[in-house]
Protein backbone atom coordinates (compact mmCIF):
# COMPACT_ATOMS: atom_id res chain seq x y z
CA UNK A 1 0.00 0.00 0.00
CA UNK A 2 0.92 3.32 -0.87
CA UNK A 3 0.93 5.75 1.96
CA UNK A 4 1.14 9.50 0.49
CA UNK A 5 -1.95 11.03 0.21
CA UNK A 6 -3.19 12.43 -3.78
CA UNK A 7 -6.20 14.70 -3.75
CA UNK A 8 -7.97 15.09 -7.11
CA UNK A 9 -9.93 18.50 -8.05
CA UNK A 10 -13.26 16.81 -10.48
CA UNK A 11 -14.85 13.61 -10.50
CA UNK A 12 -14.83 13.60 -14.57
CA UNK A 13 -13.59 10.93 -16.27
CA UNK A 14 -10.45 12.29 -16.37
CA UNK A 15 -10.51 12.56 -12.52
CA UNK A 16 -12.51 9.01 -12.50
CA UNK A 17 -9.60 7.29 -14.43
CA UNK A 18 -6.93 8.41 -12.59
CA UNK A 19 -8.14 7.77 -9.62
CA UNK A 20 -8.60 4.29 -10.36
CA UNK A 21 -5.30 4.12 -11.98
CA UNK A 22 -3.61 4.97 -8.96
CA UNK A 23 -6.22 2.46 -6.74
CA UNK A 24 -5.35 -0.04 -8.35
CA UNK A 25 -1.48 0.84 -8.08
CA UNK A 26 -1.62 0.35 -4.55
CA UNK A 27 -2.45 4.35 -3.84
CA UNK A 28 -5.02 4.12 -0.84
CA UNK A 29 -5.13 7.73 0.43
CA UNK A 30 -7.31 9.23 -2.83
CA UNK A 31 -9.56 11.95 -2.30
CA UNK A 32 -11.71 13.45 -5.23
CA UNK A 33 -12.72 16.73 -4.79
CA UNK A 34 -16.38 17.51 -6.71
CA UNK A 35 -18.42 20.60 -6.69
CA UNK A 36 -21.39 19.53 -8.71
CA UNK A 37 -24.22 17.41 -6.77
CA UNK A 38 -22.70 14.65 -9.05
CA UNK A 39 -19.77 12.60 -11.00
CA UNK A 40 -19.05 13.03 -14.12
CA UNK A 41 -18.42 15.87 -15.37
CA UNK A 42 -19.04 17.40 -18.70
CA UNK A 43 -20.69 14.10 -19.47
CA UNK A 44 -24.56 14.24 -17.84
CA UNK A 45 -27.02 11.32 -18.60
CA UNK A 46 -30.61 11.92 -17.16
CA UNK A 47 -33.46 9.31 -17.54
CA UNK A 48 -36.51 10.72 -19.38
CA UNK A 49 -39.61 8.08 -19.87
CA UNK A 50 -38.37 4.75 -20.64
CA UNK A 51 -34.49 5.89 -21.69
CA UNK A 52 -32.43 8.62 -21.36
CA UNK A 53 -31.25 12.43 -22.40
CA UNK A 54 -27.28 12.94 -22.60
CA UNK A 55 -26.97 17.06 -21.93
CA UNK A 56 -23.47 16.57 -22.50
CA UNK A 57 -21.08 14.42 -24.07
CA UNK A 58 -23.06 12.04 -26.67
CA UNK A 59 -21.08 10.20 -28.68
CA UNK A 60 -17.89 7.84 -28.36
CA UNK A 61 -15.54 9.22 -31.50
CA UNK A 62 -14.01 6.53 -33.04
CA UNK A 63 -12.19 2.96 -32.53
CA UNK A 64 -9.26 2.12 -33.32
CA UNK A 65 -6.51 3.58 -30.72
CA UNK A 66 -9.60 4.71 -28.62
CA UNK A 67 -9.10 3.42 -24.90
CA UNK A 68 -12.59 4.23 -23.51
CA UNK A 69 -13.76 2.36 -26.47
CA UNK A 70 -11.93 -0.36 -25.47
CA UNK A 71 -12.72 -0.19 -22.00
CA UNK A 72 -16.95 0.71 -23.03
CA UNK A 73 -16.59 -2.70 -25.50
CA UNK A 74 -15.31 -5.16 -22.83
CA UNK A 75 -18.06 -4.06 -20.36
CA UNK A 76 -20.53 -4.85 -23.09
CA UNK A 77 -21.74 -1.09 -22.10
CA UNK A 78 -22.16 -0.03 -26.29
CA UNK A 79 -24.29 -0.55 -28.56
CA UNK A 80 -23.00 -2.37 -32.20
CA UNK A 81 -21.46 0.24 -34.05
CA UNK A 82 -22.45 -1.58 -37.10
CA UNK A 83 -26.05 -0.77 -36.32
CA UNK A 84 -26.82 1.64 -34.49
CA UNK A 85 -24.70 4.83 -34.47
CA UNK A 86 -25.23 8.52 -34.28
CA UNK A 87 -26.73 10.85 -36.99
CA UNK A 88 -26.11 14.65 -37.04
CA UNK A 89 -26.68 17.62 -39.26
CA UNK A 90 -28.62 15.18 -42.17
CA UNK A 91 -32.55 14.70 -42.78
CA UNK A 92 -34.58 17.40 -44.44
CA UNK A 93 -32.83 20.60 -45.61
CA UNK A 94 -34.98 23.87 -45.33
CA UNK A 95 -34.98 27.17 -45.74
CA UNK A 96 -36.67 30.17 -43.59
CA UNK A 97 -39.17 30.84 -46.34
CA UNK A 98 -40.54 27.35 -45.98
CA UNK A 99 -38.60 25.64 -48.76
CA UNK A 100 -37.85 22.31 -48.81
CA UNK A 101 -34.59 21.83 -50.65
CA UNK A 102 -33.09 18.93 -53.01
CA UNK A 103 -30.89 16.73 -50.84
CA UNK A 104 -29.02 15.67 -54.28
CA UNK A 105 -27.69 18.84 -54.63
CA UNK A 106 -27.30 19.54 -50.77
CA UNK A 107 -25.28 16.89 -50.32
CA UNK A 108 -22.55 17.74 -53.38
CA UNK A 109 -22.17 21.08 -51.40
CA UNK A 110 -21.50 19.60 -47.81
CA UNK A 111 -19.68 17.05 -49.70
CA UNK A 112 -16.98 19.79 -50.98
CA UNK A 113 -17.33 21.66 -47.84
CA UNK A 114 -15.87 17.99 -45.99
CA UNK A 115 -13.19 18.05 -48.20
CA UNK A 116 -11.86 21.49 -47.76
CA UNK A 117 -12.07 20.60 -43.78
CA UNK A 118 -10.10 16.84 -44.94
CA UNK A 119 -7.60 19.24 -46.56
CA UNK A 120 -6.99 21.50 -43.70
CA UNK A 121 -6.51 18.65 -41.52
CA UNK A 122 -3.91 16.89 -43.57
CA UNK A 123 -1.97 19.97 -44.65
CA UNK A 124 1.10 20.59 -42.46
CA UNK A 125 1.07 24.15 -41.12
CA UNK A 126 3.34 27.50 -40.92
CA UNK A 127 3.25 28.35 -36.97
CA UNK A 128 3.87 32.27 -38.90
CA UNK A 129 1.12 32.04 -40.60
CA UNK A 130 -2.15 33.00 -38.76
CA UNK A 131 -4.83 32.64 -40.96
CA UNK A 132 -8.04 31.62 -39.38
CA UNK A 133 -10.33 28.38 -40.24
CA UNK A 134 -13.35 30.87 -41.56
CA UNK A 135 -10.64 32.29 -44.12
CA UNK A 136 -10.05 28.93 -45.32
CA UNK A 137 -13.48 27.86 -46.00
CA UNK A 138 -14.53 31.02 -47.24
CA UNK A 139 -11.42 31.84 -49.72
CA UNK A 140 -11.75 27.95 -51.15
CA UNK A 141 -15.78 28.31 -51.21
CA UNK A 142 -15.45 31.49 -53.64
CA UNK A 143 -13.37 29.38 -55.72
CA UNK A 144 -16.02 26.41 -55.97
CA UNK A 145 -18.79 28.97 -56.63
CA UNK A 146 -16.79 30.95 -59.39
CA UNK A 147 -15.65 27.62 -61.30
CA UNK A 148 -18.72 27.00 -61.86
CA UNK A 149 -18.46 23.28 -60.73
CA UNK A 150 -21.24 23.70 -58.05
CA UNK A 151 -24.83 22.45 -58.65
CA UNK A 152 -27.20 25.14 -60.30
CA UNK A 153 -28.73 27.01 -57.26
CA UNK A 154 -28.76 30.69 -56.56
CA UNK A 155 -25.70 32.68 -55.30
CA UNK A 156 -27.55 33.58 -52.23
CA UNK A 157 -28.84 30.32 -50.76
CA UNK A 158 -24.95 28.60 -51.81
CA UNK A 159 -23.64 31.06 -49.17
CA UNK A 160 -26.64 30.27 -46.58
CA UNK A 161 -25.71 26.63 -46.75
CA UNK A 162 -22.03 27.62 -46.35
CA UNK A 163 -23.28 29.42 -43.55
CA UNK A 164 -25.06 26.71 -41.98
CA UNK A 165 -21.96 24.63 -42.46
CA UNK A 166 -19.68 27.22 -40.66
CA UNK A 167 -22.34 26.89 -38.05
CA UNK A 168 -22.09 22.85 -37.55
CA UNK A 169 -18.24 23.60 -38.12
CA UNK A 170 -18.93 26.10 -34.52
CA UNK A 171 -20.12 23.78 -33.03
CA UNK A 172 -18.12 20.82 -33.49
CA UNK A 173 -15.11 22.86 -32.06
CA UNK A 174 -16.79 24.87 -29.21
CA UNK A 175 -16.38 27.93 -30.18
CA UNK A 176 -17.95 31.53 -30.47
CA UNK A 177 -16.64 32.50 -33.50
CA UNK A 178 -14.63 30.21 -36.33
CA UNK A 179 -13.02 33.57 -37.29
CA UNK A 180 -10.96 32.92 -33.74
CA UNK A 181 -10.00 29.18 -34.68
CA UNK A 182 -6.65 28.33 -35.97
CA UNK A 183 -5.71 25.58 -38.39
CA UNK A 184 -4.04 23.70 -35.67
CA UNK A 185 -7.51 22.56 -34.39
CA UNK A 186 -7.87 20.45 -37.56
CA UNK A 187 -3.99 19.68 -37.74
CA UNK A 188 -3.04 18.76 -34.67
CA UNK A 189 -6.32 16.97 -33.34
CA UNK A 190 -5.90 12.89 -34.50
CA UNK A 191 -8.89 10.79 -35.48
CA UNK A 192 -9.35 7.61 -34.08
CA UNK A 193 -10.46 5.57 -37.32
CA UNK A 194 -13.59 3.09 -37.46
CA UNK A 195 -17.07 4.02 -36.67
CA UNK A 196 -17.07 8.23 -35.62
CA UNK A 197 -20.34 8.15 -33.68
CA UNK A 198 -21.02 5.44 -31.43
CA UNK A 199 -23.91 4.78 -28.58
CA UNK A 200 -24.15 3.87 -25.22
CA UNK A 201 -27.00 1.15 -24.82
CA UNK A 202 -27.58 2.81 -21.66
CA UNK A 203 -25.93 6.11 -22.04
CA UNK A 204 -22.66 7.69 -21.06
CA UNK A 205 -23.48 7.14 -17.33
CA UNK A 206 -22.88 3.57 -17.25
CA UNK A 207 -19.08 3.78 -17.96
CA UNK A 208 -18.54 6.13 -14.74
CA UNK A 209 -20.99 3.70 -12.73
CA UNK A 210 -18.28 1.03 -14.01
CA UNK A 211 -15.51 2.90 -12.71
CA UNK A 212 -16.95 4.13 -9.55
CA UNK A 213 -17.56 0.79 -8.86
CA UNK A 214 -13.86 -0.19 -8.97
CA UNK A 215 -12.61 2.47 -6.02
CA UNK A 216 -13.71 3.00 -2.88
CA UNK A 217 -17.11 5.20 -2.66
CA UNK A 218 -15.89 7.53 0.39
CA UNK A 219 -12.86 8.43 -2.15
CA UNK A 220 -15.49 11.03 -4.09
CA UNK A 221 -16.77 14.26 -2.01
CA UNK A 222 -19.60 15.59 -3.71
CA UNK A 223 -20.83 19.04 -3.37
CA UNK A 224 -17.37 19.61 -2.09
CA UNK A 225 -15.16 22.66 -3.70
CA UNK A 226 -11.58 23.34 -3.93
CA UNK A 227 -11.53 27.49 -3.70
CA UNK A 228 -7.51 27.86 -3.54
CA UNK A 229 -4.78 25.65 -3.66
CA UNK A 230 -1.47 26.87 -2.68
CA UNK A 231 2.12 25.18 -2.06
CA UNK A 232 3.29 24.55 1.54
CA UNK A 233 7.35 25.59 1.31
CA UNK A 234 7.94 24.00 4.46
CA UNK A 235 6.21 20.78 4.35
CA UNK A 236 6.71 20.62 0.74
CA UNK A 237 3.05 19.55 0.88
CA UNK A 238 -0.07 21.18 -1.22
CA UNK A 239 -2.87 23.01 1.29
CA UNK A 240 -6.27 22.90 -0.20
CA UNK A 241 -9.11 25.27 0.69
CA UNK A 242 -12.10 23.67 0.90
CA UNK A 243 -15.59 24.42 0.72
CA UNK A 244 -18.71 21.71 1.91
CA UNK A 245 -21.93 23.99 2.34
CA UNK A 246 -21.16 26.77 4.93
CA UNK A 247 -18.31 24.83 6.26
CA UNK A 248 -14.80 26.18 5.22
CA UNK A 249 -11.62 23.35 5.99
CA UNK A 250 -8.01 23.54 4.90
CA UNK A 251 -6.84 20.24 3.88
CA UNK A 252 -3.23 19.10 3.26
CA UNK A 253 -1.84 16.46 0.74
CA UNK A 254 1.24 14.76 -1.00
CA UNK A 255 -0.07 15.47 -4.31
CA UNK A 256 -2.48 17.09 -6.27
CA UNK A 257 -4.19 16.43 -9.79
CA UNK A 258 -6.12 18.95 -10.95
CA UNK A 259 -8.91 17.88 -13.82
CA UNK A 260 -10.59 21.21 -13.95
CA UNK A 261 -11.86 22.95 -17.33
CA UNK A 262 -9.85 25.15 -19.28
CA UNK A 263 -12.96 27.76 -18.65
CA UNK A 264 -12.96 27.48 -15.24
CA UNK A 265 -9.44 27.84 -14.61
CA UNK A 266 -9.63 30.98 -17.17
CA UNK A 267 -11.86 32.41 -15.02
CA UNK A 268 -10.63 31.68 -11.87
CA UNK A 269 -6.86 32.78 -12.32
CA UNK A 270 -6.14 34.99 -9.75
CA UNK A 271 -8.26 33.36 -7.50
CA UNK A 272 -7.77 29.68 -7.71
CA UNK A 273 -3.98 29.12 -7.80
CA UNK A 274 -2.36 30.80 -4.63
CA UNK A 275 0.84 30.58 -5.97
CA UNK A 276 2.58 31.79 -9.05
CA UNK A 277 1.81 29.81 -12.16
CA UNK A 278 5.04 29.42 -14.87
CA UNK A 279 4.24 31.89 -17.63
CA UNK A 280 4.01 28.88 -20.26
CA UNK A 281 0.75 27.40 -18.19
CA UNK A 282 -0.62 31.07 -17.96
CA UNK A 283 -0.48 31.58 -21.76
CA UNK A 284 -2.18 28.55 -22.05
CA UNK A 285 -4.65 28.73 -20.00
CA UNK A 286 -5.82 32.65 -21.17
CA UNK A 287 -5.25 32.01 -24.94
CA UNK A 288 -6.73 28.37 -25.51
CA UNK A 289 -9.78 28.44 -26.91
CA UNK A 290 -13.34 27.12 -25.01
CA UNK A 291 -16.34 28.03 -26.33
CA UNK A 292 -20.31 26.89 -25.57
CA UNK A 293 -22.32 24.14 -26.72
CA UNK A 294 -26.13 23.28 -25.82
CA UNK A 295 -28.73 21.36 -26.42
CA UNK A 296 -32.65 21.87 -25.97
CA UNK A 297 -34.34 18.94 -25.60
CA UNK A 298 -38.72 19.42 -26.66
CA UNK A 299 -40.87 16.70 -26.22
CA UNK A 300 -44.21 17.19 -28.36
CA UNK A 301 -47.15 15.15 -27.14
CA UNK A 302 -48.31 14.74 -31.01
CA UNK A 303 -45.03 14.38 -32.95
CA UNK A 304 -45.47 15.88 -36.21
CA UNK A 305 -42.50 14.08 -37.77
CA UNK A 306 -42.60 10.60 -39.94
CA UNK A 307 -40.54 7.70 -37.80
CA UNK A 308 -37.98 7.45 -40.63
CA UNK A 309 -37.00 11.21 -41.07
CA UNK A 310 -33.52 11.63 -39.52
CA UNK A 311 -34.21 15.56 -38.84
CA UNK A 312 -34.14 18.97 -39.75
CA UNK A 313 -31.28 21.26 -41.08
CA UNK A 314 -32.66 24.88 -40.81
CA UNK A 315 -31.13 27.15 -44.15
CA UNK A 316 -31.43 30.79 -42.58
CA UNK A 317 -31.61 32.76 -46.25
CA UNK A 318 -32.32 35.94 -43.50
CA UNK A 319 -31.78 37.76 -39.93
CA UNK A 320 -35.21 40.12 -40.26
CA UNK A 321 -37.75 37.88 -38.50
CA UNK A 322 -39.34 38.65 -35.23
CA UNK A 323 -37.13 35.84 -33.23
CA UNK A 324 -34.82 36.32 -30.42
CA UNK A 325 -30.99 36.85 -31.61
CA UNK A 326 -30.08 33.01 -30.77
CA UNK A 327 -31.78 31.21 -32.63
CA UNK A 328 -29.81 31.92 -35.88
CA UNK A 329 -26.85 30.05 -33.85
CA UNK A 330 -29.11 26.94 -34.42
CA UNK A 331 -28.06 24.57 -36.84
CA UNK A 332 -31.08 22.17 -36.53
CA UNK A 333 -33.28 19.74 -34.97
CA UNK A 334 -32.21 16.09 -34.74
CA UNK A 335 -34.45 12.95 -33.98
CA UNK A 336 -33.05 11.63 -30.86
CA UNK A 337 -32.46 7.30 -30.48
CA UNK A 338 -35.13 5.87 -28.43
CA UNK A 339 -37.09 8.85 -27.92
CA UNK A 340 -39.87 8.55 -30.52
CA UNK A 341 -41.52 12.08 -29.34
CA UNK A 342 -38.29 13.95 -28.42
CA UNK A 343 -36.25 16.38 -30.74
CA UNK A 344 -33.18 18.40 -29.80
CA UNK A 345 -31.48 21.55 -31.09
CA UNK A 346 -28.19 22.03 -31.31
CA UNK A 347 -26.50 25.20 -30.86
CA UNK A 348 -23.21 26.78 -30.32
CA UNK A 349 -21.28 30.00 -29.95
CA UNK A 350 -22.61 33.44 -28.78
CA UNK A 351 -26.00 32.13 -29.30
CA UNK A 352 -25.70 29.19 -26.83
CA UNK A 353 -25.20 31.51 -24.11
CA UNK A 354 -27.50 34.20 -25.23
CA UNK A 355 -29.93 31.31 -24.78
CA UNK A 356 -28.99 29.95 -21.22
CA UNK A 357 -30.02 33.62 -20.35
CA UNK A 358 -33.49 33.18 -21.45
CA UNK A 359 -35.04 31.81 -18.10
CA UNK A 360 -37.68 30.16 -18.35
CA UNK A 361 -37.76 26.71 -20.12
CA UNK A 362 -41.02 26.95 -21.69
CA UNK A 363 -40.16 30.13 -23.34
CA UNK A 364 -37.15 28.20 -24.74
CA UNK A 365 -39.39 25.46 -26.27
CA UNK A 366 -42.10 27.85 -27.79
CA UNK A 367 -39.57 30.04 -29.46
CA UNK A 368 -37.87 26.69 -30.53
CA UNK A 369 -41.60 25.87 -31.95
CA UNK A 370 -41.88 28.76 -34.40
CA UNK A 371 -38.57 28.41 -35.54
CA UNK A 372 -40.21 25.39 -36.72
CA UNK A 373 -43.09 26.79 -37.85
CA UNK A 374 -41.42 28.71 -39.90
CA UNK A 375 -39.50 26.21 -41.92
CA UNK A 376 -41.97 23.68 -42.25
CA UNK A 377 -45.08 25.41 -43.37
CA UNK A 378 -48.50 23.47 -43.87
CA UNK A 379 -47.71 21.20 -40.86
CA UNK A 380 -49.73 21.73 -37.66
CA UNK A 381 -46.63 22.09 -35.05
CA UNK A 382 -47.74 22.31 -31.54
CA UNK A 383 -45.57 23.68 -28.54
CA UNK A 384 -43.50 21.56 -26.94
CA UNK A 385 -44.73 19.65 -23.52
CA UNK A 386 -41.65 19.75 -21.77
CA UNK A 387 -38.23 21.09 -22.59
CA UNK A 388 -34.97 20.03 -21.43
CA UNK A 389 -31.86 21.99 -21.98
CA UNK A 390 -28.26 22.22 -20.88
CA UNK A 391 -26.24 25.76 -19.53
CA UNK A 392 -22.83 24.71 -20.06
CA UNK A 393 -21.52 28.38 -19.64
CA UNK A 394 -23.78 29.28 -16.87
CA UNK A 395 -22.53 25.94 -14.89
CA UNK A 396 -20.04 27.96 -12.56
CA UNK A 397 -17.66 25.12 -12.38
CA UNK A 398 -17.20 24.51 -15.87
CA UNK A 399 -17.77 27.54 -17.79
CA UNK A 400 -18.39 25.71 -21.63
CA UNK A 401 -18.12 22.60 -23.21
CA UNK A 402 -14.55 21.75 -24.46
CA UNK A 403 -11.07 23.38 -25.59
CA UNK A 404 -9.94 24.56 -29.20
CA UNK A 405 -6.91 25.90 -30.66
CA UNK A 406 -7.02 29.40 -31.28
CA UNK A 407 -5.40 32.32 -32.93
CA UNK A 408 -4.03 33.37 -29.80
CA UNK A 409 -2.61 30.60 -28.84
CA UNK A 410 -0.93 29.80 -31.45
CA UNK A 411 0.28 33.21 -31.72
CA UNK A 412 1.86 32.69 -28.70
CA UNK A 413 3.95 29.85 -30.14
CA UNK A 414 2.23 27.35 -27.17
CA UNK A 415 2.78 23.96 -26.81
CA UNK A 416 0.03 22.26 -24.99
CA UNK A 417 2.50 19.58 -22.99
CA UNK A 418 3.80 22.53 -21.18
CA UNK A 419 0.05 22.91 -19.72
CA UNK A 420 0.54 18.98 -18.36
CA UNK A 421 3.92 19.61 -16.99
CA UNK A 422 3.73 19.02 -13.26
CA UNK A 423 4.63 21.64 -10.78
CA UNK A 424 7.84 20.28 -9.20
CA UNK A 425 9.31 20.87 -5.56
CA UNK A 426 13.00 19.93 -5.52
CA UNK A 427 13.54 17.84 -1.89
CA UNK A 428 15.98 16.40 -0.05
CA UNK A 429 14.32 12.29 0.16
CA UNK A 430 15.34 10.48 3.18
CA UNK A 431 14.42 7.01 0.75
CA UNK A 432 16.94 7.53 -1.68
CA UNK A 433 19.25 10.17 0.75
CA UNK A 434 19.28 12.45 -2.37
CA UNK A 435 17.39 15.28 -4.09
CA UNK A 436 14.46 14.52 -6.27
CA UNK A 437 12.32 16.56 -7.92
CA UNK A 438 8.74 15.83 -6.58
CA UNK A 439 5.76 16.39 -8.62
CA UNK A 440 3.57 18.19 -6.14
CA UNK A 441 0.80 19.66 -8.40
CA UNK A 442 -0.40 17.12 -11.45
CA UNK A 443 -2.80 19.11 -14.56
CA UNK A 444 -4.85 16.64 -16.22
CA UNK A 445 -8.12 17.21 -18.36
CA UNK A 446 -9.07 16.71 -21.73
CA UNK A 447 -7.45 20.71 -23.22
CA UNK A 448 -4.19 18.97 -22.18
CA UNK A 449 -4.15 15.95 -23.88
CA UNK A 450 -2.22 16.48 -27.41
CA UNK A 451 -4.29 14.22 -29.76
CA UNK A 452 -7.37 13.98 -28.94
CA UNK A 453 -8.21 17.23 -26.93
CA UNK A 454 -11.74 17.89 -26.89
CA UNK A 455 -12.85 14.34 -26.52
CA UNK A 456 -14.16 11.50 -23.29
CA UNK A 457 -10.92 9.47 -24.76
CA UNK A 458 -8.41 12.15 -24.47
CA UNK A 459 -9.66 13.33 -20.83
CA UNK A 460 -9.36 9.27 -20.02
CA UNK A 461 -5.80 9.36 -21.39
CA UNK A 462 -5.30 12.48 -19.81
CA UNK A 463 -5.68 10.70 -16.21
CA UNK A 464 -3.90 7.96 -17.17
CA UNK A 465 -1.24 9.90 -17.94
CA UNK A 466 -1.02 11.58 -14.63
CA UNK A 467 -1.60 9.03 -12.35
CA UNK A 468 1.14 6.89 -14.18
CA UNK A 469 3.46 9.89 -13.34
CA UNK A 470 2.65 9.79 -9.87
CA UNK A 471 3.48 6.02 -10.25
CA UNK A 472 6.69 5.89 -11.77
CA UNK A 473 7.85 8.68 -10.18
CA UNK A 474 7.39 6.41 -6.74
CA UNK A 475 8.37 3.22 -8.42
CA UNK A 476 11.80 4.89 -9.45
CA UNK A 477 12.54 6.11 -5.59
CA UNK A 478 11.89 2.30 -5.11
CA UNK A 479 14.14 1.07 -7.13
CA UNK A 480 16.93 4.30 -6.48
CA UNK A 481 16.37 2.76 -3.02
CA UNK A 482 18.03 -0.63 -3.67
CA UNK A 483 20.98 0.65 -5.58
Amino acid sequence: MMSKSVAIIGAGIAGLTAAQKLYENGFNEITIFEALDRIGGRIHTINFGNGILELGAQWLHGQHGNPLYYMAKERDLISNPRHDFGIEGTGIFCTDSGELLNNEEINEIISYLHRIKDDMSDQSLNPNELVSAQQIFRINFEKYIDSGDCPPINKQLLWSLFNWYIKFEVIDNSCNDLNDISLLSYTQYNECHGIDLINFKDGYQTILDSMVNEIPRDMIRLKTAVKRIEVCNKTFRVKLSVEEGNRRTIEMFDHLIITSSIGFMRKNLDTFFGFVLPQNKINIIRTLGFGTIDKIYLYFENPFWKSDDKGFQLIWTQHNHNLPVWVYDITGFDLVREQSHVLVAWIGGNGAQLMEQTESDEIVGNICADVLRLFLRGIQIENPSKVIRSKWSSNEYICGAYSNRSLDYQKLNCDIDQLSEPICKTKHCNYVNQCVDCPLILFGGEASDRDFYSTTHGAMRSGQREAQRLIDYYQTLNLKSKL
